[in-house]
Formats: C-alpha cells, structure tokens, sequence
C-alpha cells in the first residue's frame, strides 16, 4: 500500500512528491523529533519506488534541516519549532504602507474578458497577422549572434543597437528630436510611467492629466502619492485654463497625437501654448504616443517633443499596440542631462530589459521589416474601421453614434440619452461581448454616455457578428 499517496503519472516528479509529503509529516508534527526514518532501502522497498528517488528526498530533506542523519546509524527527524497559526493570525489585516494600502485599491486597467466572443477591447493589435514565423527566425539568429558576455548583467539603458535603430525609426517617422543617447528601454509605457514617477514626484505634488483618460496613467500617478488633477479635454486637446485654484503642476501627463480614450488631436496652437506654460512653470511633459503609427489619412503627426526648444518634454512610446503586448518592450526619450538618474531608475526597477528580445527588435526595425508590418496594418485596421462604422450604422443605428475616425484601434460610440454605458457593458459581457464604458476611464460625471469599440482585433466577418449581437443586447434593456 502506498502510504504517502505518491502518484506515478504525475507531472510531478516522484522524489519531490515523496519529500512533500516527508515535508509536511514533519512540519505537521506527525513524525516527532528524534524518531529514526526507514532506511532508503526500506522504504523504497516498502514504496515499489526506485532507492535513488528515496536518496533525493532524503537529500533535500536533509539540506533543510527536516531530517538529520547519523553515520552508521541511519536519519532521524529534526526537532522543528513552528509558531501555530491563530485564530487571530486568520482574521488580522495586514498592514500595508500609505502606498501599499493605494496600491492595493487601485485598478491598473479593465479586468481582460479572455472567454468573450467577441471583444471590442481597445488597443488590441491584430495577433494573426503578425509575422511570428519570421520573429522566430530572428530571434534564433540573435541567439547565434550574440557574444556570451551580452548575456552578462547590460546596460540599464538598453541595447544599443536597439537605441539606434528606435532613434532612427523616431527622427524619420515622428519627428523627434532624438539620438540614441537619450533613448531608455523599458518594458513597455507602464514601465516609462513608473520611472517618470520614480524620478521626478514626491508624495504630494500635483500632476495633472487628461479627462477621461489613460487609466494606467493615472494608476501609475495616484500610486506614486501625487496629487492627480484631472483636466477636462475640447475639440483642440487638454484644456489646462479651465484648472481654477490649482497648485503648478511638477508633471503634465498627455496623449496628443490620439487623446485615450476620445481620439482627438491636440491642435497645434495648443500644443506651442502648451509648451510654453510648462517652461514659464518649469513643469515636465510627459507625452505618450501609444498608438501613433495608425494614421489613415496621410502621415502620423509630428511629436510634441519634436516641438519642444527647452527639453520640458518626455517621450515615451511602446510596441504592444504595433506587434504584440507579450514582448514587454517600449522606449523612453528623455533629456540629455536626464539620462543617468533615469538608467539609474531602470537599474532598481529590473536592471534591465530582455537582451534577446532587444536584439531580435533591433534587426526587425533596421531591416525595415517593422516598418513594412505597420503599413500593412494600416491597410488593415482601415478596412475594419470601415467594417464597424458601416455594421453600426446598419445594426445600432438608433441607439449608437459612431463616426470614422483618422487614426488609432478604436472609435467612441456615443449612446443615446437614457442608455447607460455601465449598463449595456455589464449586460454586453453577460452574452459574451467585451466592450468597455467610456465612464470607466473619466472622473468626472460625462455629459453623454459612450462605448469604446475597437476593432483592430476582429476580422470584418466578426466585426459583423459581434454588432448585431451587440444590437440584440441594447435591444432587451
């Protein structure tokens, strides 16, 4: 009989069963101190087991200070003290820091519905269509590449043929004013918050962001113990003069070229106003190009940085929206006296980032296969735009107003009066659709109701499918 209930078409192998259940039989005080253990014959005899799984057990046990052993005599149980667990220690709260207790109750982002049908989640990129074949294949070559000692501890700041190749892409396609030197790798936008943070707030400065906007943003601001002050948007972009009684802001975070979640781009005349209210306040800039790339009709906007005279402005930009969101990659662009303290931030956080990744990433851009894939996608994300503002119109037209858009992976619908986003999201979710109230992002109570659609992660057959759903949900509240 198999005393230790070890089962041999377990994963699990069978020695580390076997040293668990010793483990716990110890711990457990169900073999007391002192009581000699079969021997490793014995018990792999008793067991049907092999005496070298018996020996590993034994081993780890040992190493562990579970178990001891006696030459010439055999192993003995070691006398263990465990502090039981009261009933107070069941029922306590755990004290958390004043930033333990913010981060505890913040949410990053909107729970992912990874059953849905059909999920009109924003951001999403198009994971079918992206050339993992080809990612594989650099990856292996990077592999070969690379010399042992880039598998050492690297640079904080990043790769630097990665540097290049993200300064090179950024300077022609952005207008950025931007050299490797500047550029800080970072696993992914949130990351590039995080250090902004780390670097520039301390507990009580006010920040102030757009409204409704990123909510990762604001996570990442509220969590440092800023002050977060929300800033309404208009048809031109942030609309900071609306701010009565404000303390200056340390750092104005926001998404210019494609405002999260409403789509509008800041104008330029705000952008110079902009610019020039945060070097008389000595406020930094932080300017997030999440989804630039995806412009249709003519080329993405120029980068508030590339604007910039004074060095007031940071750059950040990721690559989850342009390839996939696993990779865990994104840049930040920073001023040149900045550098250090911000690679120093990277050291803490991770020391730094991936280096076969970095490596792939950098060959992926130079060969210019990078930018041949955003094109593509383009072509694609243009087609299911269309796809979705005509089955809108078809299916929802009564109760949905939806209109093109010129760039980005989603569009707002806004609902008619007397429908509640929070109401047909939490009902949508019910049938199996994923699409997002536009309430979840702002702070403010909104004058109209809305939804975010994207649509860059369906096909146009299933762009199709999920609205009429989507109209049969609306139809029964």
């Amino acid at each position: 009989m198999n005393i230790f209930g070890l089962d041999p078409h377990s994963a699990k192998p069978l020695y580390r069963q076997l040293y668990q259940e010793l483990r716990s039989a110890v711990l457990e005080k169900r073999l007391v101190a002192g009581q000699r253990l079969p021997s490793t014959r014995a018990l792999a005899s008793q067991l049907k087991i092999s005496r070298n799984t018996v020996l590993n057990a034994y081993e780890q046990l040992i190493a562990e200070g579970c178990i001891y052993g006696k030459i010439g005599s055999g192993n003995y149980v070691a006398n263990i003290s465990v502090a039981p667990a009261t009933q107070e220690s069941k029922t306590r709260k755990r004290i958390l820091s004043k930033r333990g207790k913010i981060l505890a109750e913040t949410m990053v982002s909107l729970p992912s519905k990874h059953g849905a049908k059909f999920s009109f989640r924003p951001g999403t990129p198009a994971l079918e269509m992206f050339p993992f074949p080809l990612w594989g294949k650099l990856l292996s070559r990077s592999l070969r590449r690379l010399r042992a000692r880039d598998f050492h501890y690297g640079d904080a700041q990043g790769y630097l043929p990665l540097r290049e190749a993200i300064a090179a892409y950024l300077n022609r396609s952005r207008g950025a004013r931007c050299q490797a030197d500047r550029v800080l790798i970072v696993s992914g936008s949130q990351q590039a918050l995080d250090l902004c943070c780390r670097v520039f707030l301390d507990a009580a400065d006010t920040v102030w962001m757009e409204d409704p906007g990123y909510k990762g943003a604001r996570a990442a601001l509220k969590t440092s113990g800023a002050r977060v002050i929300s800033v309404p948007i208009d048809e031109e972009g942030l609309q900071w003069k609306a701010i009565k009684n404000s303390q200056a802001p340390r750092c104005i975070y926001i998404t210019p070229s494609h405002q999260f979640p409403l789509g509008i781009t800041m104008s330029l005349q705000r952008r110079l106003a902009l610019l020039e209210f945060a070097q008389k306040q000595k406020a930094w800039i932080i300017e997030d190009d999440y989804d630039s790339e995806f412009r249709y009709d003519g080329r993405p906007l120029a980068a508030l940085q590339g604007l910039d005279q004074n060095d007031r402005v940071l750059y950040m930009g990721t690559f989850s929206k342009v390839m996939f969101a696993g990779l865990r990659l994104g840049y930040l662009i920073v001023p040149s006296d900045l550098v250090g303290a911000f690679a120093n931030a990277k050291a803490v956080a991770d020391r730094h980032s991936p280096i076969l990744e970095q490596a792939a990433l950098a060959e992926f851009i130079s060969s210019g296969r990078f930018e041949r894939h955003i094109r593509e996608m383009r072509r694609v994300y243009a087609r299911r735009q269309k796809q979705l503002v005509d089955s809108v119109n078809y299916f929802l037209r009564k109760d949905l107003q939806l209109q093109p858009g010129s760039a980005g992976m989603h569009l707002i619908g806004w609902l008619r009066k007397g429908l509640s986003d929070k109401a047909v999201s939490r009902e949508a979710a019910l049938h199996g659709i994923e699409v997002p109230a536009l309430s979840f992002y702002s702070e403010r109570e909104l004058e109209r109701d809305g939804l975010l659609l994207g649509y860059s992660a369906l096909p146009p057959n299933r762009i199709v499918q999920g609205i009429e759903a989507l109209a049969n949900v609306i139809g029964g509240l």
